[in-house]
């Protein structure tokens, strides 16, 4: 029964990334395309959004579709959205960085037997991140992680969206047709939507950072807690 536990959380956690990482993000990219298909090669007649009724397999095809664009937009957003986890840690608290990091190298040292403290950052907090995720504690960090990637790929998908919408503009406004529908979406309207846009797009790269600098010190902290008790353990042990 336990196993059968463990066995659902890991397929929630993968299905909950695949959702809130690549499909997600990849809905508003497939929009920025169609668009732009649009633009360049039908723009003399109305942009059709939807013409009767979708089907399953039409709705399936978009959000598979989505999940693919998901996986070049991710790709595409560790490229230009990099932050050095080291330059997350304890941000606007020089004196706590130092302390918690100098914890950290005596922990991870005493376990290892080597001077951790040579390591590059990024090698030392693999090590940290790894020792959490054996010791258990996960559970935050990997909350941090599905909203780390769901922003950060918004932050770029959305952004793309504005961008292609704020291109238009000079030519003129749109006829959006849903169904048999016609709607005319003016410059302003469409200056508008590209504003809009682009404050999400920028308001989904704040909260990327912020869930970014929230796993990195989840990391650390779950480290110190876990080697600490886990030393605890094993004097008692002894």
């Amino acid at each position: 029964m336990a196993d059968l536990t463990e066995s659902l959380k890991d397929n929630l956690r993968f299905t909950l990334y695949e959702i809130f990482g690549y499909v997600i993000p990849g809905l508003p990219t497939e929009a920025a395309l169609v668009f732009i298909y649009w633009f360049l090669f039908h723009a003399d007649h109305p942009l059709q959004i939807a013409t009767g009724t979708l089907l399953s397999v039409d709705f399936a095809a978009v959000l598979l579709f989505a999940y693919l664009l998901g996986h070049s937009v991710q790709a595409v957003a560790n490229l230009v959205l990099r932050f050095k986890d080291d330059e997350l840690l304890c941000k606007g608290s020089a004196d706590s960085k130092r302390i918690l990091l100098e914890t950290a190298h005596r922990l991870a040292g005493a376990q290892l037997g080597v001077e951790t403290g040579k390591l590059a950052f990024k090698e030392f907090f693999r090590y940290m991140d790894e020792y959490a995720v054996q010791s258990g504690a996960t559970a935050e960090r990997d909350m941090f992680t599905y909203r780390e990637g769901f922003y950060r790929g918004n932050a770029v998908a959305v952004g793309l969206l504005a961008i292609v919408v704020a291109v238009r503009i000079p030519f003129g406004g749109v006829v959006i047709q849903v169904s048999s529908n016609l709607f005319n979406a003016s410059r302003g309207e469409l200056g508008f939507l590209a504003a809009v846009l682009a404050a999400v797009s920028f308001m989904c790269f704040r909260r990327f950072r912020r869930f970014s600098e929230y796993r990195v010190n989840k990391v650390l902290n779950a480290f110190i807690v876990s080697a600490t008790l886990n030393n605890a353990s094993s004097k008692e042990e002894k």
